[in-house]
């Protein structure tokens, strides 16, 4: 097996261990600290949006974080960019009314589903 071929478990590895991780954890922080200091409850759709958007943003830098940054602070640096990728999604989230729209189809979806499942019984 050629030598590239066998770094890649280990690959996988460090990817999960140094961007994924502290990118799920940097925004769980922070959407903790939402709920902490808003008087209004955040929904399930604005949590999944915070966390794929947080986790995207990390994702779309990796290479950059990982060519510049020296390995001590990667971490810290992943849970940076994923809080402030969130932050920016928040800002468009609320600017566009897509928490609302996404919500709607949500629900939507959910009737359709159970009407289709009424049907059949």
């Amino acid at each position: 097996m050629p030598e590239r071929l066998q770094n890649i478990p280990s690959e996988i590895y460090s990817f999960f261990l140094k961007i994924i991780f502290p990118a799920i954890v940097g925004v769980g922080i922070k959407i903790a600290v939402e709920m902490q200091m808003d008087s209004k409850k955040i929904s399930w759709v604005n949590v999944i949006l915070s966390l794929v958007i947080g986790v995207g943003m990390v994702y779309l830098f990796n290479g950059v974080i990982n060519r510049y940054i020296e390995e001590d602070y990667i971490p810290l640096v992943v849970g940076l960019v994923a809080i402030l990728g969130k932050e920016f999604a928040v800002y468009l989230i609320y600017k566009l009314n897509v928490d609302i729209f996404l919500t709607a189809l949500v629900n939507a979806g959910q009737d359709f589903l159970l009407s289709i499942f009424k049907k059949k019984q």
